[in-house]
This record gives structure tokens, C-alpha cells and sequence, in this order.
């Protein structure tokens, strides 16, 4: 079976008795098209490494959203928390740092288990177990990546992180 399918399946399991896991579901995007997936995780990236030279934060965005969007697959998830670890290194964020080493340790045993909370954005600032409903802002950026995906633009900043 597919696994954003058994995924999606858990959490329909889940969503069916709680009301909580229920609402925050709702507010997820949810992504049917794995090959959508790989480019909106692409282009994601992509305006992360295009964002040389912005403030930390923003970046941060890009590679939240990439992670939100890569979490239901193995690889696009481990490549979300190393682009997390290698900028939290080269920003000398250490408390970052070590939550991204501990979240590389982590991802094969959530995948092995199906236990990956939905909307999570990846970043040690947050509870690595918990559910997250998408802010606007990465939901919107995550939107725009989508629309460019189908559009095949480049991936300059979108609208919602341009200055």
C-alpha cells in the first residue's frame, strides 16, 4: 500500500474518535500526488537555497514548509531535517542543532511506526510528537509552491515572502 495512503489512513482512523486529530487534519493540506509532492518539496528547497543572504527566519520558512510537505515520504523527510541540520550548523545554532540530530534518529523509527504528526514543521522549537495545524503563512507558501509546481515557473520568492 501507498504510504502517504497508509498515512492518510491511520489518521482517518484516528480523526474518526477524536475530534482534536479530527479538526487538525482538516487544516493540513492534504497531498494525493506523489510526484506533486517531489516538486513542491523541490521547489521548496529550491527558494531555500535562493534565499542566500535573508534573514534566518525566512529561510527557516522554506525549509518548514518543505518539511511539512516531505513528511509522508522517507527520503523527502530525511532530507528536510539534513537541510535543518546543515543550516542550523552554519547559523551556529546549536540547541537547533542537536533537536535536528535528534529528529534524523527519530524518522525511521516514526515512518516504521506510522507515528508522524501531522502539520509538524520539523524545527527543535516544537514538541517532535505533536500535530501542528499549518499557520496561513506556510500554508500559503505551500499553496503558491503547488500552483508553481503545475505551472512549472521557477522558484523565485513567492508574493507571501518577498519584501
Amino acid at each position: 500500500m501507498h504510504m502517504f495512503m497508509r498515512a492518510t489512513l491511520h489518521t482517518a482512523i484516528r480523526t474518526s474518535t477524536d475530534p482534536k486529530w479530527e479538526k487538525l487534519t482538516m487544516q493540513t493540506t492534504q497531498i494525493a500526488d506523489r510526484d506533486q509532492d517531489r516538486q513542491v518539496f523541490a521547489l521548496l528547497l529550491d527558494g531555500f537555497d535562493q534565499s542566500v543572504g535573508h534573514p534566518a527566519e525566512q529561510r527557516w520558512r522554506w525549509l518548514t514548509a518543505a518539511h511539512v510537505v516531505g513528511q509522508n515520504n522517507f527520503s523527502m523527510h530525511w532530507n528536510s531535517h539534513s537541510a535543518m541540520l546543515r543550516f542550523a550548523l552554519a547559523t551556529r545554532d546549536h540547541p537547533e542543532a542537536a533537536g535536528q540530530i535528534l529528529r534524523l534518529a527519530l524518522v525511521p523509527l516514526g515512518h516504521l511506526l506510522h507515528r508522524l504528526p501531522a502539520g509538524n514543521i520539523g524545527r527543535a522549537t516544537v514538541n517532535a510528537f505533536a500535530p501542528m495545524a499549518l499557520t496561513p503563512e506556510l500554508a500559503r507558501l505551500i499553496d503558491e509552491m503547488r500552483e508553481r509546481s503545475k505551472s512549472q515557473e521557477s522558484p523565485t520568492a513567492p508574493q507571501s515572502l518577498r519584501f
